[in-house]
């Protein structure tokens, strides 16, 4: 693979591309104003402004808290979450980790918009470490400028900002840095992917560059580059309105022709661990969603020395259906969060939908998967295989099936289909990973 920087950037486009030109403009469904200063390492932390607190250790005033002259000596983590929020759940061992090696010398505190008995289910099934600090007016989530969750703010001993972060990028030795003094250092002015840490994580927005510290959101853009390596990040609605951060060439491919991985085929010796990583950030018209694809499709791959072909193939794939016999599905409490944990091998929720749970069993099957179920209800499930799975082990998927019918109810029934699959080749004269 070229293994030299490559990076195509539109900001206007060509009408002949349907997209008049324009300028930069601020959307309005981002809370910045053009004045209004990024929070960055070295700023004084803004008030701790929780309306109710929970779980604050002895001889601190439960209704009046924390604030940072009481917490003045003391590196203070400030962890913004919530029970709807996947990626926040699955935080929670790593910072309950981080929370028990610390004990002493860090305070966690974990901050919710939503008031306290929204999380008591949640917290039943998954105990946290930490102090809690219900926002429910939200100032402080405006005060700390979070577009969107998790976030981790990072604050030293004399209440400055550390660190602006993802939970899980907060290590162990990155906190023991902290807790001895030292700042990450500040996010460079502009984009480009530079050497600093992005402004925006734990807030990262569709079609927007987090590395870029300006405010006012593009109307029109496409950035790909090869990556510098900072964690992958993703969000979006499909190739023409997305932010991938950090992925490697097979994410890509899933990603723009809208696949899934075990449709995709690379090249012979092909290491998507080790090659070259790269940053998507795409943001075009909704309107021309259609033409744009392929765009996005070819600058993805010259960008990568690559091409690819796609072709209809027949495979055996599955139906997911509900047996003839009472449901063994646990409704949901209509009152409760939606709060789950999804990993390759588990899936566990307090309030999901069955489109989504039929998605993820997909992905472990590594096939295409029709959802007969036409249930639009709200279920908790907490279901997993081992992680030994083989999907093409006739005797695994066996007794798949049978777990699924015991304990949930669902007929998994094999079932031929007819899928787009992609071949990924390296272009004439492009250097092997």
């Amino acid at each position: 693979m070229v293994r030299h920087a490559r990076m195509f950037m539109i900001r206007s486009l060509a009408a002949s591309l349907l997209c008049v030109p324009v300028a930069y403009a601020q959307d309005a469904k981002q809370d910045a104003r053009p004045d209004a200063k990024p929070l960055a390492v070295g700023d004084p932390a803004p008030p701790l402004s929780v309306e109710a607190w929970s779980q604050l250790p002895d001889g601190v005033d439960p209704h009046a808290g924390y604030d940072w002259e009481s917490l003045r000596g003391t590196t203070v983590v400030v962890e913004f979450w919530a029970t709807w929020c996947g990626p926040c759940i699955a935080a929670i061992p790593h910072m309950n980790d981080l929370a028990k090696a610390f004990e002493g010398e860090v305070v966690f505190i974990s901050v919710t918009d939503e008031p306290e008995e929204k999380t008591l289910a949640l917290r039943e099934k998954r105990p946290m470490e930490s102090v809690l600090g219900f926002d429910t007016d939200k100032s402080m989530h405006k005060a700390y400028q979070v577009r969107a969750i998790p976030k981790t703010i990072v604050v030293d001993k004399e209440g400055k900002v550390a660190s602006i972060t993802h939970p899980n990028r907060l290590t162990a030795e990155k906190l023991r840095g902290h807790v001895e003094g030292r700042h990450d250092e500040p996010a460079a002015n502009g984009g480009g992917g530079g050497g600093a840490e992005p402004w925006s994580i734990g807030s990262i927005s569709s079609g927007v560059d987090p590395f870029d510290r300006r405010h006012n959101v593009p109307v029109c853009q496409i950035v790909f580059r090869e990556s510098i390596g900072k964690g992958m990040m993703r969000t979006g609605k499909g190739p023409t309105n997305v932010t991938s951060i950090d992925s490697s060439p097979l994410e890509l491919i899933t990603y723009v022709f809208e696949v899934q991985p075990w449709q995709v085929t690379m090249p012979q010796g092909y290491d998507d661990a080790e090659g070259a990583h790269y940053d998507l950030i795409v943001r075009l018209p909704e309107e021309t969603f259609g033409d744009q694809r392929k765009l996005v499709q070819s600058l993805v791959l010259n960008g990568m020395g690559m091409e690819a072909s796609v072709k209809d193939v027949a495979v055996t794939g599955y139906v997911l259906s509900r047996e003839d016999a009472p449901s063994k599905l646990e409704a949901a409490d209509p009152v409760e969060p939606g709060g789950f944990s999804v990993s390759n091998y588990t899936y566990e929720s307090l309030s999901t939908g069955l489109d989504t749970f039929a998605r993820w069993l997909q992905g472990v099957l590594g096939a295409p998967l029709e959802n007969g179920l036409h249930d639009d209800g709200r279920y908790a499930i907490d279901f997993s295989v081992h992680a030994a799975f083989d999907p093409t082990d006739a005797d695994d998927v066996a007794k798949l099936r049978t777990r699924l019918k015991d304990e949930l109810g669902l007929v998994l029934e094999p079932k031929e289909n007819t899928v787009p699959m992609v071949t990924v080749s390296r272009k004439p004269g492009a250097d092997a990973n």
